[in-house]
């Protein structure tokens, strides 16, 4: 989308024009529900802090600086308000340094197409416990240091290295099983996997 077009719907939703909030909203949802959808477990869960996503964008506008791209300031905001639904479900997840590979949602039977590179590593992100996932995303998609994942979320840097490595392992394993990845090392792993044709996290 033209930086010039996207900074004329964000000053007139500043000013707010609901047909250009509208406008900024559904240029950006694909973007946003790709996030969301890596973080939780369900599209329910991915709607809600994807809403949530867009409310503080929009009660943010103002502080938006446009010397920066759009897009990144908005995903970022939406990896947080993700973050902050997998805390809201904190009591329920443990960040541990496991000793055996766990999954925490068997991968489900349906019609999705699975051959579609997308579809495949969303399913197989949501076939990770929410500790792995939480790790793994911001260790890949959003090139966190394990320093800064373990101050996110609370947990050592042990557990953050730890847990993005049977992560990967697990990652790793399907992507080769389907036929999506070579066999690839610890250290070339993250440029191959982001380097992948069709695996645009998209809807």
């Amino acid at each position: 989308m033209n930086n010039i077009v996207v900074s004329e719907l964000i000053k007139k939703s500043i000013m707010g024009e609901r047909s250009a909030q509208h406008s900024l909203f559904k240029l950006h949802y694909g973007l946003v529900m790709s996030i969301t959808l890596r973080y939780l477990n369900n599209k329910s869960e991915a709607e809600e802090a994807l809403n949530d996503t867009f409310l503080k964008m929009f009660n943010n506008l103002d502080k938006y600086d446009e010397q920066y791209q759009f897009s990144p300031w908005l995903s970022k905001i939406a990896v947080n308000c993700s973050i902050d639904a997998v805390r809201k479900r904190r009591n329920k997840i443990v960040f541990v340094d496991f000793t055996e590979v766990y999954i925490a949602h068997p991968k489900s039977n349906d019609n999705e197409d699975e051959h579609d590179g997308a579809i495949e590593i969303l399913n197989i992100l949501r076939e990770l416990s929410p500790q792995y996932r939480a790790v793994f995303n911001l260790f890949v998609f959003e090139e966190y240091k394990h320093k800064e994942i373990a101050e996110k979320l609370s947990i050592s840097i042990g557990t953050s290295k730890s847990n993005y490595a049977r992560a990967r392992k697990i990652v790793e394993r399907k992507l080769i099983e389907g036929g999506y990845l070579k066999n690839v090392d610890a250290n070339t792993f993250t440029s191959e996997l982001t380097l992948l044709p069709n695996l645009k996290f998209g809807l």
